[in-house]
């Protein structure tokens, strides 16, 4: 099974990572992603599988679940949709009935939707609403373990695609799995990350007694990667990632957890982000509090008894912020994210308290000793390096770029900083936990 020899491939790497430098410094093997070189799988505005990036079809999906057309249970709020599009989504996703105001609303405001779960009636009325972006057709089909039930749940979701393609000829479905890559989960997870048009899944790292690194047996660096390569780097990845917090097990990630589990997921494969969830009576009604440009404490016609204190109310906010950064800074490396990733080889050393393989021992992470990801892409000359921090250590990162063109400075984007000096087409950084610096060059003339 292809699943069982890229953990082969990637525990020989992790084994493999050599130590040298003089100073402190050791080279970091798995630190470089050489994934799409041939092409970026990703979809148009129609969600239409492409390979090659042009400024006017290529769409990356920044996504809001359960963004539905009203905040509260009684209809009497509505979804400001255009502050949604101005913190940089540009489609929504929900397992919520629609209706045909909701959809023209979405367009108006230039965000698309993703129905989950979807009847016959939804499938012939939106199938050529110009809102439309795609179907999800189940959601978490191996969420539950129930291993005999699975087999079921795959002619279900065949059927549901025969259905779903005598009014909609386009747009792609797929399911959304959970992060659930390893044995007895392992070989239905990877059917159905092969089974639809795209593959996706969600993965909620983030608990209550706090992250030590990304990365681990179902992390999201291997979940991301293992969906890349059972569909041999072909199909486009998503990743739905999590911005709530519930009354048990998760907690809301911070501002820089969250930066680092999007560019984690970029750097890994990812050409699609999916953000879970928008706070409102739906997630109250499930337990989960998610984040919101305007924070309120409890809802009109919520059936849940769950409110937002004060302090809860800043977090939604802080995070609904957080979020929105980010997606500007998406935007704007979309063109990058989308383009081959550059040939050109380049060598990675840290110096910093990362000393452990990535476990889980009694429930608990431990540090990666891999903390460092990095992926470089090129376009039109210029290059564009994004390098990730997944773990909770503070290090130091030296960079020695490829001898396909010499760079006298590197110049870090969206930070409020100047060039770093490049000597030797080499550059050196620091790193808080969970940082993530993006760099961009040119090579010299």
């Amino acid at each position: 099974m292809k699943y069982v020899v890229i953990f082969a491939i990637l525990g020989l790497l992790a084994a493999s990572a050599a130590f040298c430098q003089q100073d402190g410094f050791r080279y970091h093997l798995n630190a470089e992603q050489v994934l799409y070189r041939d092409g970026v799988p990703h979809i148009d505005s129609n969600g239409k599988t492409r390979l090659k990036y042009d400024a006017q079809k290529s769409f990356l999906p920044i996504l809001l679940y359960h963004c539905v057309n009203t905040l509260d249970a009684e209809g009497k709020i509505l979804t400001p949709l255009d502050v949604v599009r101005k913190a940089g989504f540009n489609g929504v996703h929900t397992n919520r009935p629609i209706d045909m105001a909701y959809m023209d609303r979405l367009q108006a405001n230039g965000l698309k939707m993703v129905k989950c779960q979807v009847d016959e009636a939804t499938a012939k009325q939106f199938a050529k609403h110009p809102a439309l972006l795609g179907w999800d057709i189940f959601d978490e089909p191996d969420g539950d373990g129930v291993w005999a039930a699975y087999p079921e749940r795959m002619k279900i979701f065949e059927n549901t695609r025969k259905m779903i393609r005598k009014y909609d000829k386009t747009h792609p479905m797929f399911v959304n799995n959970v992060a659930w890559i390893t044995p007895p989960n392992a070989p239905f997870w990877a059917k159905w990350q092969m089974a639809g048009d795209i593959a996706c899944h969600d993965n909620y790292p983030i608990t209550l007694d706090r992250l030590k690194s990304l990365s681990s047996i179902n992390g999201i660096p291997e979940s991301v990667t293992l969906a890349t390569m059972v569909n041999n780097q072909k199909k486009p990845v998503w990743l739905i990632l999590q911005t709530f917090k519930d009354s048990g097990r998760w907690a809301y990630p911070t501002p820089a957890e969250i930066r680092s589990m999007v560019y984690a997921s970029i750097v890994h494969g990812a050409t699609g982000i999916d953000y879970f969830m928008l706070d409102n009576y739906v997630g109250r009604e499930g337990d989960i509090i998610g984040m919101s440009p305007t924070p309120m404490s409890v809802y009109p016609g919520q059936k849940s008894p769950l409110k937002a204190d004060d302090a809860m109310m800043r977090k939604m906010k802080e995070m609904w912020d957080s979020v929105a950064d980010i997606n500007h800074e998406i935007e704007q490396l979309t063109p990058y994210i989308l383009s081959p990733t550059s040939k050109d080889d380049y060598k990675v050393y840290i110096k910093g308290d990362a000393k452990y393989d990535a476990l889980e021992v009694n429930g608990q992470y431990v540090p990666s000793r891999d903390p460092i990801r990095a992926l470089l892409k090129e376009r039109n000359g210029k290059y564009v390096m994004m390098v990730v921090n997944i773990n909770a250590d503070k290090m130091d990162v030296r960079v020695q770029l490829g001898t396909k063109s010499p760079v006298e400075s590197v110049t870090p984007m969206f930070e409020n900083r100047g060039s770093i000096s490049c000597t030797s087409n080499t550059f050196q950084d620091s790193f808080d936990a969970f940082a993530v610096h993006i760099y961009e060059f040119s090579p010299k003339k």
